[in-house]
């Protein structure tokens, strides 16, 4: 189960940095406005984001003026119902049953084939061009 925990957890990283190429690097994505927005929009809904915050910064210790954990960082609890059991999941826990990968509030089996589509779309389109020196 640690390999899992190690992969949805490196998913969740690398979406959450997406994010970020998205919303802060529109200009490397100019073919793809309208899916980059509902991309950006579909991962607000869910907050797959906190997810990562929470995994990042949920231990961190202070004061969050200072740097340490805020209350959006903090673990909770979400409940579940599958195969006829009640579960509950934090952001730190991974659940895997058929057709659900849970890790917090989000069903990571959900999130893969937006992510997919916007991989399809914008690929690494937003690592070419002369920001690294390239022609």
């Amino acid at each position: 189960m640690c390999i899992q925990m190690a992969l949805a957890k490196s998913f969740v990283f690398h979406v959450a940095r997406a994010y970020r190429t998205c919303k802060s690097g529109s200009q490397f994505l100019s073919k793809y406005p309208s899916e980059r927005k509902l991309f950006m929009k579909y991962l607000d809904s869910i907050n797959l984001v906190g997810i990562r915050d929470v995994n990042e910064h949920g231990f961190d210790s202070g004061n969050p003026a200072r740097g340490g954990r805020s209350k959006d960082s903090t673990p909770s609890m979400h409940s579940y119902e599958v195969e006829d059991m009640k579960i509950s999941v934090d952001e730190t826990s991974l659940m895997i049953f058929d057709g659900k990968i849970l890790i917090g509030a989000v069903n990571l089996y959900d999130v893969y084939p937006q992510v997919e589509r916007m991989r399809q779309l914008a690929g690494y389109a937003s690592l070419s061009g002369n920001q690294f020196g390239n022609p």
